[in-house]
């Protein structure tokens, strides 16, 4: 019996970084008929599903909750990595030199959470058996690439407050990305979360939230979403790109 193909239809929008809602059914179905290197685990709020000195020999899969990725400071101080999804891969160094060294990082549950857990052998397994997981292994790696580099970039901006509008807005694009031209797109992160990710002070996050509040950028209440206004952030900062490229002229 020869391979699966794939058709057009199955195919991953690399051009827009379409997310890899399908590695968490193929998996499961192989999962949940068990296996002597899978296991389910749950995991209440504020509990570790690794910790810095763990080995990277597994792909998890977050089927339901919130995972956050965290790592230390010099001076000891955690900052935030990466926000995981239900649905999510992660944990994917596994699949380079680095699957015999430490993490490096935290895996913390935000939220009450399921995690499946693959060995490394055992998910190529499912690999060389489903063509489909291959190609969205690959989105995945092009996504969290994207991802990285555009944060980079934002971390360059030196004004404060265009960096938090452009991270803002790059987190409502990935929240997004089969209709990135939503007007308002609702985020579950709290103001500490983005100051981790702007390099930012809480307080200074806050302050400039106030801010782009009452300019109708965005909106929000204690306890409930934080909604971004992406069409009319997006407008700004290309009116300020173009009037910054017209004043260096």
């Amino acid at each position: 019996m020869g391979k699966p193909s794939i058709s057009k239809t199955e195919r991953p929008r690399f051009t827009n970084h379409a997310a890899c809602e399908i590695i968490s059914s193929l998996v499961n179905s192989n999962i949940l008929a068990g296996g002597p290197g899978r296991r389910l685990r749950r995991y209440p709020p504020q509990s570790l599903e690794w910790e810095a000195d763990d080995v990277a020999n597994r792909i998890f899969i977050l089927r339901r909750g919130r995972i956050q990725l965290t790592s230390l400071r010099p001076d000891g101080r955690e900052f935030l990595v990466r926000s995981i999804q239900s649905g999510e891969i992660f944990g994917e160094l596994c699949f380079c030199a680095h699957q015999n060294e430490p993490m490096g990082t935290f895996a913390r549950a935000l939220t009450q959470s399921e995690v499946i857990g693959i060995g490394f052998d055992e998910f190529r397994g499912f690999i060389q058996r489903d063509q489909r997981l291959i190609t969205y292994v690959l989105s995945t790696v092009c996504q969290r690439l994207f991802d990285a580099e555009r944060r980079n970039q934002i971390l360059g901006c030196h004004g404060a407050r265009e960096r938090l509008e452009r991270l803002l807005l790059h987190l409502a694009s990935l929240r997004n990305r089969r209709h990135s031209r939503l007007t308002w797109v609702s985020l579950t992160i709290s103001h500490a979360e983005l100051a981790a990710l702007a390099a930012m002070t809480r307080p200074h996050v806050s302050l400039l939230m106030a801010r782009l509040r009452r300019q109708g950028l965005i909106a929000y209440e204690r306890g409930s979403p934080l909604n971004v206004n992406a069409a009319k952030l997006r407008g700004r900062l290309d009116s300020t790109g173009r009037q910054g490229s017209t004043s260096s002229r």
